[in-house]
């Protein structure tokens, strides 16, 4: 039989590193907590994750997901785009992974996504180029896939973005007069009154 050798007991000063060293923990409270008990700050990241996980569930963030202006899908058809246009630029939009690195999937990967043709791919992209909302340049090595390219679709997105803007606040001062001139309700008129 193997021979226990006791533990040692660690002293205070690694007690306090350990426990500083703890993740930040729930209370019952579901507060999010530091090691020393504080309430932790909550990011823009964290609160927004949150949000997606109460959307989607815990699995199906796991696996990525895109940000896509909310002006794209509400401008679409000013923007000129079909749907398979539409469903094109959000799969080259989903391989956009960081700004300074422009996406660059074939046209088989783009067309294996939509469950279309490569041929129709094609034909979309021709469509955004002569929309200007894409530009194309080809990507060096043996493949020679596209690099994909958004400037277009970004200054058309942010001149209905502008309207958009614009529109909200102008709505916002009308709303901001009717409240003004609305009149109380007679009832509160003779309680006023007395």
């Amino acid at each position: 039989m193997a021979k226990k050798i006791p533990a040692r007991k660690a002293s205070s000063k690694e007690s306090k590193r350990a426990a500083l060293a703890q993740p930040a923990r729930k209370k019952a409270t579901g507060a999010i907590r530091s090691a020393k008990g504080k309430p932790a700050p909550v990011s823009a990241a964290d609160k927004h994750g949150s949000q997606i996980e109460a959307k989607w569930g815990k699995i199906i963030p796991q696996l990525g997901y895109t940000i896509v202006p909310n002006v794209l899908i509400d401008k679409q058809h000013a923007l000129g785009l079909r749907p398979t246009e539409l469903n094109v630029l959000l799969v080259l939009l989903r391989r956009w992974y960081e700004p300074h690195k422009l996406p660059y999937p074939s046209k088989g990967t783009i067309a294996d996504s939509l469950g279309v043709t490569p041929r129709t791919v094609q034909r979309a992209i021709s469509s955004l180029k002569e929309l200007k909302l894409i530009e194309t340049s080809k990507r060096p090595g043996p493949l020679g896939t596209n690099l994909y390219t958004f400037r277009g679709l970004r200054k058309r997105i942010e001149e209905h973005a502008h309207d958009k803007i614009a529109q909200r606040k102008q709505h916002g001062k009308e709303r901001q007069e009717q409240l003004k001139r609305k009149r109380p309700r007679s009832g509160q008129q003779n309680r006023d009154a007395s």
